[in-house]
């Protein structure tokens, strides 16, 4: 669990769920198209992300001060824990619904629409990942008082600016729901 290739698979995971904490929200919200390129990457973000759940199985823990690497306690261990959450957020539900519409007719479409737009959301349960992610990364750093401090003002900094994000994409969203009914809204 503290080797450098770990280190460096809980840094990109950490990225990937960055990249989700913004376009999830957005696209939620803004209900705009992906370009082939984003499909693409999207498509990969969440072949990593069963990856991650497939080295988890793998990777020993430390109970009690002391390193499991038995494979039948890892696999134990990380089904009583985070693998459901994992599960839940990693599933490829693009893969499984369509998510585009085709002839724009028919109130099921727009019903399953509206339901695979809230399935999206559910990745977004990945940020209780994150505190996790940023501890292992402080332990295995080692980082001095001062650089911790930093790096706590950093997380804070980063959690305000996500916030807001999901708050602005909320209110727009909002908007949108309420202009259906009333014509003149701030959009």
């Amino acid at each position: 669990p503290n080797g450098k290739f770990r280190l460096f698979w809980d840094v990109f995971i950490m990225m990937l769920i960055f990249y989700d904490l913004i376009i999830v929200p957005l696209r939620f919200s803004f209900e705009f198209e992906l370009s082939s390129g984003l499909v693409v990457l999207e498509n990969l973000i969440i072949a990593f992300f069963l990856l991650d759940i497939v080295f988890n199985f793998s990777t020993g823990y430390y109970a009690k001060g002391l390193l499991v690497l038995e494979r039948k306690a890892i696999v134990k261990h990380y089904l009583k824990g985070w693998f459901w959450i994992d599960i839940i957020a990693s599933f490829p539900y693009a893969w499984i619904i369509p998510q585009s519409e085709e002839d724009g007719s028919g109130n099921d479409v727009v019903v399953l629409l509206r339901f695979v737009r809230f399935l999206r959301l559910i990745r977004l349960v990945r940020v209780l990942k994150l505190k996790r992610l940023f501890r292992k990364i402080e332990s295995y750093l080692d980082l001095s008082a001062a650089f911790t401090s930093l790096l706590g003002f950093v997380k804070l900094s980063i959690i305000i600016l996500f916030i807001a994000h999901w708050l602005a994409c909320g209110w727009h969203l909002l908007a949108v729901f309420v202009s259906s009914e009333e014509p003149v809204t701030w959009l």
